[in-house]
């Protein structure tokens, strides 16, 4: 399970985004993601939501974790030496697996991660939802108060993502709200160093 995935990771230069800016800096670094899912793959993540314990995060996401004595979530950790050599670092040996449902009006105000997210990942499970309710990247606007610039969309369909090594400047959200009758879902994966 998951080769084309690995082979996606492997295979992908990560795409750098960096401007200076009033304050700071950007620094983005992903690694896009098309196509990296196999039907089958989708089928056994798209199981496991149905059969796992969900929690809701608020009113328009649920989530569940992908039980490290599942088969799926064995195969994911094939992933971890595949992302060590990528971005050149050590992983603790879990990995925090989840699947993401967001429904109806769910959106995301442009933020960044917290420290403990260190290279995540984002996968999309269907096509419930028009492209343009993936997660987007920006840019700071160049002088205090400006604008952020929208620099990269995640097309919201089956099998496509990103990869992101955080460095908490990262600034992304949704552009649009998920619109009336669709959902995303979503594979989450969090990688954490030693």
């Amino acid at each position: 399970m998951f080769e084309t995935l690995i082979k996606c990771i492997q295979d992908t230069p990560i795409t750098t985004f960096k401007r200076q800016y009033c304050a700071s800096v950007d620094n983005i670094n992903l690694v896009p993601m098309s196509d990296v899912l196999e039907p089958n793959e989708v089928e056994s993540l798209e199981k496991i939501y149905e059969k796992e314990f969900k929690r809701e995060v608020n009113q328009y996401r649920t989530q569940c974790n992908v039980d490290p004595n599942d088969r799926v979530y064995r195969e994911l950790l094939k992933l971890m030496p595949v992302v060590e050599e990528k971005f050149n670092v050590k992983l603790s040996d879990h990995l925090d697996a989840r699947l993401w449902h967001d429904t109806e009006g769910f959106s995301f105000a442009p933020h960044t991660d917290n420290s403990d997210i260190e290279i995540s990942a984002q996968i999309y499970l269907n096509k419930n939802s028009p492209e343009h309710c993936g997660t987007s990247y920006f840019l700071h606007g160049l002088e205090q108060y400006d604008e952020y610039v929208n620099i990269w969309t995640s097309p919201y369909k089956t099998g496509s993502g990103y990869m992101l090594l955080n460095t908490n400047t990262e600034v992304h959200a949704m552009c649009h709200p998920v619109p009336s009758g669709c959902s995303r879902t979503s594979l989450y994966l969090n990688f954490r160093r030693k």
